[in-house]
C-alpha cells in the first residue's frame, strides 16, 4: 500500500511511506489471492483494553461509542488482552461496474449525521466525480479531472517515477523499490518501511488518487531529528482467510515514551 499517511505531530507533519529491504525482499512471491477480487468494504473496528481476570467471551456484548456492540474476538498484545468489537467509527463501501472500475465510493461516521457518496464516470483520460452528503448540512458538489499518462489525478507539488508512483510529494523525498516506498525524507523526520514481498498489498479501489504499495507492510520506523529527536515504530499485523487474503489489519503505534496506540480494521472483498 502507497500507505503515504500523514503523522500530524507539533512540529512536522510527515508524509509516511511503506517498505525496507529485509531478507524478505528475496523471497518468492505467492500467487496473487485478490486476482479475481475487489475490495468492497473497509471498516474501522472498536478495541478496548480488557481488566484481568475478565470473563467476557467472544459474542458477549460490550459498550462502544455507539451504545452496544458484540464481541467478535479477544486478542493479547504485549500481555494486555483487548476485545474487538463489531461496530467502528467509519465504515467506508465500494461498487465497480462491469469491468472493475469504482462506480461508487460510500463512507459514513457514527459521529457525523448522514454519509457522504462518491460517484464516478469515465470518459477518454478524464474523470467525473459526484460528492453527495447526505446529512446535515446537505451538499452535492461536481469535479471533472483530466487524467495525466498514469490514469492519474494529477496534483500540484507531486513527481511520479517512469511506473507512476509518487516520489515526491510537496518536498517529501519518497524511495520505490520493487513497487514499494521504502523510505521518505521530509526535513528532519526519516521514515524507513518493510514490507513482506511474499503477500500481495489489498486491492485499491481509488486508483486514480495514487499508486499504494505492492505487498503488505509489515513495519514502519520514523525518526525525528532536530533539537529533540524522537522515534515512532508502528507495526502491522494481519489476519488473513483461508485463501490469503486480509481480514483484520491490527495496527500497533510505539512512542518513544512507551505509550501506544492501537487500531482495528476489517476488510471484505467481492470475488468472481
Amino acid at each position: 500500500m502507497k500507505f503515504l499517511f500523514r503523522l500530524i505531530l507539533p512540529i512536522v507533519s510527515l508524509l509516511s511511506i511503506t517498505e525496507s529491504c529485509t531478507v524478505q525482499d528475496h523471497l518468492k512471491p505467492a500467487i496473487d489471492p485478490y486476482i479475481n477480487c475487489l475490495l468492497s468494504q473497509k471498516k474501522d473496528m472498536d478495541l478496548t483494553p480488557l481488566e484481568a481476570g475478565s470473563n467476557l467471551t467472544v459474542g458477549d456484548d460490550f459498550p462502544n461509542g455507539n451504545g452496544t456492540a458484540k464481541i467478535v474476538d479477544i486478542i493479547n498484545i504485549d500481555g494486555q488482552n483487548y476485545a474487538i468489537s463489531s461496530s467502528g467509527e467509519n465504515i467506508d463501501t465500494y461498487q465497480y461496474d462491469s469491468n472493475k472500475k469504482i462506480i461508487t465510493h460510500t463512507h459514513s461516521n457514527r459521529f457525523i449525521r448522514g454519509a457522504e457518496t462518491y460517484s464516478y464516470e469515465y470518459a477518454p483520460n478524464k474523470l467525473t466525480e459526484k460528492f453527495v452528503h447526505e446529512g446535515w448540512p446537505s451538499e452535492t458538489r461536481t469535479y471533472s479531472y483530466d487524467l495525466n499518462e498514469y490514469g492519474l489525478i494529477p496534483k500540484m507539488g507531486v513527481t511520479y517515477n517512469d511506473e507512476g508512483y509518487t516520489i515526491n510529494d510537496h518536498g517529501s523525498k519518497i524511495t520505490i523499490l520493487n513497487g514499494n516506498a521504502i523510505k521518505s525524507e521530509y526535513l528532519s523526520a526519516t521514515s524507513f518501511a518493510e514490507f513482506d514481498l511474499t503477500k500481495s498489498n489489498i486491492p485499491n479501489p481509488l486508483p486514480f488518487f495514487g499508486k499504494t504499495d505492492h505487498n503488505l507492510i509489515q513495519k514502519n520506523t520514523i525518526d525525528y531529528g532536530g533539537y529533540y529527536p524522537y522515534k515512532l515504530i508502528v507495526e502491522y499485523r494481519y489476519q488473513f482467510d483461508n485463501e490469503g487474503k486480509v481480514t483484520r489489519l491490527i495496527t500497533i503505534s510505539r512512542y518513544y515514551d512507551g505509550h501506544k496506540n492501537i487500531a482495528a480494521r476489517s476488510y471484505k472483498y467481492g470475488c468472481n
